[in-house]
């Protein structure tokens, strides 16, 4: 039998004694096994509390008038096959619309049927139910979205079940919560795209028909889009600067596929009821003398002084603070592109609490 020669003991010997001798871990590397088990396990738990949580605190009556309105609205859109020029529900209403009033009733025909259809299918009890599960998926995207720039998932977690009681003028089921969604998503997925095509691997076509589907549905929902839209032209003049500098730059096959897929996703947001104008108008909206007179405009510390809490204003921005920290703190692992577009998203929110959750 030949000797093993690392130790100078015969295999056969040495075989005997593994299979006679059971194995014990050590007891540091087992303490240290068993506080990680653990920490997982109450970190799962600590997670299905929190969104059980998030869930059931949008789980209660809807009471915002324009609910109703937009319901109705994807009411007479479904039984005329079509969408309404005037109001059909203001008497008052005068043709042609002004570019505010048509903006709102030709703006939101997705949404208007979606919530429609949950009505008729199952009454009022679906429409609670959709809106508790929408914003349990926002939540759990701004989860993720947090963990993926550097925060700890339990600081992460605590972030997120103390948010729906500061926001609690979000209550209600808008049509906003899919620029809530789709904001999370689109960033998430450009920048796990670009990610994958730097390390050489080519992101599979189900996965890039994501961003230009998500944008012809976002663009019929709700005139956040320009939100992705600004994501994508951000990310693009990035890489078109990258490109011509040499620096960082994908290779040429990757930074031509991705120009194409920026380009289509952009060309699909303007497949909605009015076309290109839907960008003009929307900026003529946020920017007219209607949004002086709606308190959502207002700054946040602002908007909450004007309700008499002004300290959940001041609540608001000290916990945006935190995930701004943790990511100007790690800003060596994060692109240029997003953390302009962060300080962007915590000027907007600071400036309009309308736009406050994007922080």
């Amino acid at each position: 039998m030949p000797k093993c020669f690392t130790i100078g003991v015969p295999l056969r010997q040495l075989y005997t004694h593994m299979k006679t001798s059971p194995i014990k871990p050590a007891e540091g590397n087992s303490s240290r096994f068993s506080a990680l088990l653990n920490e997982g396990i109450a970190l799962r738990i600590l997670f299905i509390v929190t969104f059980v949580f998030v869930f059931i605190f949008h789980t209660y009556p809807l009471g915002l008038s324009d609910f109703w309105w937009h319901m109705n609205t994807g009411r007479w859109i479904w039984e005329n096959g079509g969408l309404p020029v005037d109001d059909p529900f203001l008497y008052s209403s005068t043709s042609p619309l002004d570019v505010r009033a048509s903006q709102i009733l030709r703006g939101y025909p997705l949404f208007q049927l979606i919530i429609f259809g949950a009505y008729t299918l199952a009454g009022a009890y679906a429409l609670v139910v959709l809106k508790g599960l929408l914003m349990t998926l926002f939540y759990g995207l701004l989860w993720n979205h947090l963990r993926r720039n550097g925060m700890h998932s339990t600081l992460a977690l605590a972030i997120v079940g103390t948010l729906p009681l500061l926001f609690f003028r979000f209550d209600d089921f808008r049509p906003q919560v899919f620029t809530l969604i789709f904001t999370l998503l689109v960033l998430q997925l450009v920048e796990s795209i670009l990610a994958n095509e730097r390390r050489g691997i080519a992101t599979k076509w189900p996965v890039l028909m994501m961003l230009p589907l998500i944008m012809l549905l976002w663009a019929n929902l709700h005139g956040g889009f320009i939100i992705g839209m600004a994501i994508l032209l951000v990310y693009g003049m990035a890489e078109w600067i990258a490109h011509r500098r040499r620096s960082d730059a994908l290779s040429e096959e990757a930074y031509r596929r991705f120009m194409k897929l920026a380009v289509f996703s952009l060309a699909t947001a303007l497949f909605n009821p009015a076309g290109i104008s839907a960008i003009w108008s929307i900026f003529t909206v946020v920017s007219g003398p209607f949004a002086k007179v709606i308190d959502e405009f207002l700054g946040t510390i602002r908007y909450f002084e004007f309700h008499g809490v002004k300290h959940i204003g001041y609540l608001i921005v000290a916990t945006a603070a935190v995930p701004a920290i943790t990511l100007f703190y790690n800003w060596r692992k994060l692109s240029i592109p997003h953390l302009l577009l962060s300080i962007l998203f915590l000027a907007a929110g600071i400036l309009s609490f309308r736009f406050s959750l994007l922080m």
